[in-house]
Formats: C-alpha cells, structure tokens, sequence
C-alpha cells in the first residue's frame, strides 16, 4: 500500500507498528504508542455554546461562562497545550508562551463539554 492510513473510532491509546517490506531482504519495522483524544478539530464556530464565550485579546484567553469546571487548551493534533482547573465562570488564561497556530478550546461545564477553534496570532 502506498501511504496506508487508520482511523481510530474510539478514544484510548494504542500501540501502533507499521511494518514495509520490499522483499525478504529488505524490511524496515517502527512502532509508536499513540494516544487518540475525544476533540473537535472541524469546528466553524467561535461561540461555545449558548452559556459560554471565549475570544482572545491582548494576548490571553477569555473565557465568560456558567459553572465552568475545566478548559483545555490543545493544537489540532490533540496535544494539551494549557489547562485550567480553575472554577470559576470568568477567566483570563495568558498565551504568550503559545505561537502563532489554531487553538482548540474545551470547556467543561456541569454535564456539558462544548469546543471551538480559535485562531491566536502571537504580537
């Protein structure tokens, strides 16, 4: 197969190895623990939901909501960038250690998870 590929359906993580072979003789064989998160990365909005707003400005992450429990920050490959644990509804999360990329937020409010991208340029 030329650039053989695997979507994953279920969050977890899993022990991947990918074998090429040319002939007997010729093999090459790479293994890599891989960990598939439960994020949205094909989102087109910037509200989060009916409760809660996130925007930048000045270099930080706002985020307005009701009984916010956790945000996370990740890129859009998945990899946790920040993260507040921090309950409280109004919250300022500085991103000048960030670089200029697309930031899935996540927050979790109550029995609720909503997600949206948002782009941060770094000044």
């Amino acid at each position: 197969l030329i650039s053989p590929t695997h979507q994953y359906t279920q969050v977890g993580t899993y022990f991947v190895t990918m074998n090429a072979y040319q002939n007997a003789n010729c093999y090459e064989s790479t293994s890599k623990t891989i960990t598939v998160l439960n994020i949205a990365t094909a989102i087109d909005e910037v509200d989060l939901s009916n409760q809660s707003k996130a925007f930048i400005n000045n270099g930080n992450l706002i985020v307005d909501g009701v009984d916010i429990d956790k945000i996370e920050i990740r890129n859009t490959i998945g990899q946790l960038l920040l993260e507040s644990n921090s309950k409280k509804d109004y919250q300022v999360i500085g991103l000048d250690n960030l670089s200029s990329q697309i930031l899935v937020i996540t927050i979790h409010s109550g029995h609720q998870t909503s997600s949206s991208k948002i782009s941060y340029i770094q000044h």
